[in-house]
């Protein structure tokens, strides 16, 4: 997908929940929400007032900060179905499912630190809870919890796999891998 293509051409449903309808491409769309991450990435160095950061009302509120000055329906779930992910009725049960999974496995010690966080990141990409920026949330939820609540350093990402380089097309396989629960391919990459 090339940055210039017409945001309202592609994802017309979405372009609607868009606070800036001035914003016509996926390049100026990104611009935006970049800049809309890093000050999210700001309130959550700031964070002393959550003690569960494995807590529904805290996943909501972050992902309000990261994308909420892009986007109308941040921190809100989902309403819409959204292919084989979890139905909309379905989200806030999983979710609260894994996130408390989350604890228990971080609790009784059940993984190391790259098999959690592929664990983590593949369930909550499932979910998909939000309308949009699910890829994004979950890494920097994963990440959440290594740097927040295993006390660990978090993962170093493969920032072209994320931004539409050739990596994209080797995410979208490692995604499909593990639907088939291939865990050695997750944790390979």
């Amino acid at each position: 997908m090339t940055n210039n293509l017409s945001l309202e051409a592609c994802i017309p449903d979405v372009f609607e929940a868009l606070r800036y309808p001035h914003i016509q491409t996926f390049a100026e769309l990104n611009r935006l929400e970049y800049l809309n991450i890093q000050k999210g990435y700001i309130w959550l160095s700031r964070q002393r007032k959550y003690s569960d950061f494995l807590a529904e009302r805290f996943v909501k509120e972050l992902h309000k900060k990261l994308f909420g000055l892009v986007w109308l329906s941040a921190g809100e779930f989902r309403h819409l179905d959204a292919s084989d992910d979890s139905l909309p009725r379905d989200i806030e049960d999983a979710l609260v499912l894994l996130l408390t999974e989350t604890g228990d496995w971080i609790s009784a010690n059940a993984y190391n630190r790259e098999e959690l966080a592929a664990r983590f990141f593949h369930r909550l990409l499932k979910i998909r809870p939000f309308p949009v920026g699910n890829a994004r949330f979950a890494r920097i939820m994963t990440d959440v919890v290594l740097e927040k609540v295993m006390k660990v350093a978090p993962i170093v990402w493969d920032e072209k796999v994320f931004m539409g380089d050739d990596g994209e097309l080797q995410y979208a396989d490692v995604l499909r891998y593990a639907e088939r629960l291939d865990d050695q391919m997750v944790m390979a990459f």
